[in-house]
């Protein structure tokens, strides 16, 4: 086997392991998303799967370098693995913008939640206002109604 093959086959390989370390992350990204893992949880899978694309983008330009882009054979070999990688490229994207869904989910989640529990909160304070008020006019000789 030439130095050239020989290189070509382990960039290719090189490669090859980077393309599956990137997909075994993104299945844990969206694993961890349909089992609600937490924001935290995702965020730090997102952040593996953005180092893991780097390194395989990496890896990709310099198993490409093994290639003549002047040859008219290489070029669809060329296509194809530019194509593969654009396809990962999408998938990145597309669980940069579930995890911001996932963001803006809680953020919504935790505001309704905040909202509710002031608004138990002043109802609890008009209630106990109400009470004193009561007893306070009990305690006089007024009467003072409700309609």
């Amino acid at each position: 086997m030439s130095v050239d093959a020989d290189h070509k086959r382990v960039t290719k390989k090189k490669r090859s392991t980077a393309k599956g370390r990137f997909h075994r992350i993104y299945g844990r990204l969206l694993e961890g998303i349909q089992d609600e893992s937490g924001i935290i949880v995702v965020e730090k899978i997102l952040q593996d799967l953005e180092t893991a694309y780097t390194e395989l983008e990496a890896r990709h330009e310099v198993f490409l370098e093994t290639f003549d882009s002047e040859n008219e054979e290489d070029k669809p070999k060329i296509n194809e693995y530019n194509h593969d990688l654009t396809g990962m490229y999408r998938e990145l994207c597309k669980s940069r913008s579930l995890c911001e869904n996932l963001r803006q989910k809680i953020k919504h989640e935790q505001d309704s939640k905040l909202k509710e529990q002031n608004s138990m909160k002043h109802a609890k304070k008009n209630k106990d206002t109400e009470t004193f008020r009561v007893k306070k006019i009990r305690g006089s000789y007024f009467c003072w109604q409700y309609s």
